[in-house]
């Protein structure tokens, strides 16, 4: 498969690349690289349009930053972007790597993440909001959905944490395999990951619904979160910026869920209801 890898440079400041990151995942960019002052982001040249980034939001105020376009050369990049993965670890308590890094032994949760381009690496700051908020409930015993799953890591971080039974669902292909490669390798025996949207809740009740996703999409699935919950179950939201949280507060307590707390990370925000 042929890529097209798009500079946009100069960035200034890392709050513009992480908005301008996340913007381009959800246009079909699979993987970013930065470099001083820019950011390289990759897509399959088939998909791309020439007007696909013209009205970035990141970019809005910032007329000074430039694209240039390049077609490179066919390569594995899936291999060459899995070399280039680094582990993190989340609020001291969390090791997110790849199956070639070595474990840490002084951790209380070890993940291993086959790196597939699916998002949900613990990279990106809505990630490491959730998970870091997510090492702060108490799950242990509980059912927990985790919505737009990605690599499927919070729901293998809330099976580690004691969850009686976790679900993963993202409607992308790729993330859905990944997901379920990622269930096998951390041993999660009392859980399964579907490919699909918020209507696959149906009748099914959590106790815990995590869902890092995009604002539109979390502002549609609203109420089948809601009704997804049990009586006093918890809804924690990722995926928008801190300009959309009175937005999203608003859709939540329209569907019957009560705002507890709300935190941000460059600009990024998470929020977390009780049903």
């Amino acid at each position: 498969m042929t890529y097209l890898e798009l500079r946009f440079s100069p960035l200034g400041s890392e709050e513009v690349k992480s908005l301008l990151t996340a913007e381009l995942f959800e246009l079909g960019f699979e993987s970013f690289a930065e470099e001083e002052h820019s950011l390289l982001a990759y897509i399959p040249s088939e998909i791309y349009e020439e007007d696909i980034v013209k009205d970035l939001d990141a970019l809005r105020d910032h007329p000074e930053v430039k694209v240039e376009v390049q077609l490179l050369e066919d390569k594995n990049w899936n291999q060459e972007w899995e070399s280039n993965y680094h582990p993190v670890i989340i609020a001291g308590k969390c090791h997110v790597r790849a199956p070639f890094h070595p474990p840490l032994t002084n951790i209380a949760y070890e993940i291993i993440i086959e790196p597939k381009m699916a998002f949900g690496t613990a990279h990106h700051e809505t990630t490491r909001l959730m998970a870091t908020w997510l090492l702060e409930l108490d799950v242990e015993g509980k059912e927990v959905l985790d919505m737009g799953c990605g690599t499927g890591i919070l729901a293998i971080l809330a099976n580690k944490m004691g969850a009686r039974y976790v679900i993963g669902i993202d409607n992308d292909e790729c993330a859905w395999r990944n997901g379920l490669d990622n269930f096998r390798i951390n041993e999660v025996t009392e859980g399964n990951v579907y490919q699909g949207d918020g209507a696959l809740i149906g009748k099914d009740r959590f106790d815990l619904i995590l869902a890092n996703i995009n604002r539109n999409v979390l502002l549609q699935d609203m109420k089948a979160y809601c009704e997804g919950l049990v009586e006093n179950g918890m809804l924690l939201l990722s995926g928008f910026y801190q300009k959309d949280m009175e937005t999203i507060a608003v859709s939540a307590s329209g569907s019957g869920l009560h705002l507890t707390g709300a935190r941000n990370l460059n600009d990024w925000a998470v929020m977390l209801f009780h049903k």
